[in-house]
């Protein structure tokens, strides 16, 4: 089942669903992706500057589990940054020199061994695949009686989504969709 809620926090409404992750790189049901779709579909500019780490715990804090079909778009996002430069204006700068002493880490490591780059690279990919698994478990509960309707979640217009680690609530990683088509 995708979790979903309506909320308002601080005079904006949003709908918010999370999506399990599948994958190989990342452990099924360990995470989880939350698309956050402000209502006003020019609220996107209003949403991310009213968020904060505390309206984020509010807007989450009272999902629940309920019977959605899901509609998002697909898309791929993959992003480069060279972090040398960060890493260095944060101190840390003799791992960069030949100077280095890794011994705590290598058994007799060559002279002159040194970090010579740090490069992070995220990947998030969302397609047919994922969003017919999210429509398909939305939909497998077993009820008695007469289902109600399910309510539907349209990613129409522009959202951010977040990709959480469900055990700490740690944001593994966070982007904006600006152009969704038909």
């Amino acid at each position: 089942n995708d979790e979903y809620e309506k909320g308002k926090v601080a005079n904006w409404y949003v709908q918010i669903t999370g999506l399990p992750s599948s994958g190989s790189s990342i452990q099924r049901g360990r995470t989880n992706m939350l698309i956050i779709l402000p209502n006003k579909v020019d609220g996107l500019s209003s949403l991310e500057s009213s968020l904060s780490a505390d309206t984020f715990r509010e807007l989450t804090k009272e999902m629940y589990r309920e019977d959605v079909i899901v509609s998002i778009p697909k898309f791929k996002l993959e992003s480069s940054f060279q972090l040398d430069k960060v890493l260095g204006g944060m101190g840390i700068t003799d791992i960069f020199s030949r100077k280095a002493d890794f011994g705590a880490m290598m058994k007799n490591p060559p002279d002159g061994t040194h970090v010579s780059d740090v490069i992070h690279k995220a990947f998030v990919e969302v397609n047919e695949e994922s969003t017919e698994a999210a429509a398909t478990t939305a939909v497998m509960m077993e009820l008695y009686g007469m289902p109600p309707e399910p309510k539907v979640f349209k990613a129409d217009h522009p959202f951010l989504f977040l990709i959480r680690d469900n055990s700490t609530g740690t944001i593994l990683f966070n982007g904006r969709f600006l152009k969704p088509t038909n």
